[in-house]
């Protein structure tokens, strides 16, 4: 969970912040997996750390539409 999600987050909190400070926009891409959308028994920390990279995805593209020109999922 560690790793996935929340390094997942530090990283988008840093690209972001590249970004807008650049003022040229940029793309956000998450890698997942298909159990971040449908669970597999005994897996469910996997799965729950695959759904938060989703929802940060969709979260900071919608955020940061004025600053990313493209944030697939969001």
């Amino acid at each position: 969970m560690v790793v996935n999600a929340r390094g997942t987050f530090l990283c988008y909190d840093y690209a972001v912040t590249h970004m807008i400070t650049q003022g040229r926009g940029g793309r956000i891409i998450g890698a997942s997996s298909i159990a971040g959308k449908f669970g597999f028994p005994s897996w469910s920390a996997y799965s729950a750390s695959k759904f938060a990279i989703k929802g940060l995805t969709q979260t900071t593209g919608r955020d940061c539409a004025v600053f990313i020109t493209h944030a697939p999922g969001g």
